[in-house]
C-alpha cells in the first residue's frame, strides 16, 4: 500500500475517529516535561489525525503543530475549538515541511 493510499483510507471517518480516540492522560504530560527538563517550546504531532493529541500537547507546551497527510482529518482538526498556539499542516512523518531541528 502506498503512503498516499494509506492516508486516503481514513477519508470519511474523521468524526468517528475523533469520537473514539482517547486523549492522553494528564500524568503523561508531567512525565514528558520532567524528562525534557522543561516546558517544550514546540511539539510536533506526527500523524495528528483529528488533532486530539495536538490540542493536548498545546496544554503543556508553548506551541504545537499537527502534521497530517489526510485532508479530512486535517479539516476536522482545524475546525475544532483551539488555541492560537496550534496549527495543522499537510505532510508525512518523513516529509513534514517543517525546518530541521525545529521541535523539542
Amino acid at each position: 500500500m502506498s503512503l498516499d493510499a494509506n492516508a486516503r483510507r481514513f477519508s470519511g471517518f474523521a468524526d468517528l475517529y475523533d469520537a473514539v480516540r482517547p486523549v492522553p492522560p494528564p500524568v503523561l504530560a508531567e512525565v514528558i516535561t520532567t524528562y525534557a527538563g522543561s516546558r517544550p517550546e514546540l511539539v510536533v504531532d506526527l500523524g495528528s489525525g483529528t488533532g486530539l493529541s495536538t490540542r493536548w500537547a498545546a496544554t503543556w507546551s508553548a506551541d504545537a503543530v499537527g502534521v497530517e497527510p489526510n485532508a479530512d482529518m486535517r479539516h476536522r482538526a482545524a475546525s475544532a475549538p483551539t488555541r492560537a498556539s496550534i496549527r495543522y499542516v499537510e505532510g508525512l512523518s518523513s516529509s513534514t515541511g517543517l525546518p530541521d531541528g525545529c521541535a523539542d
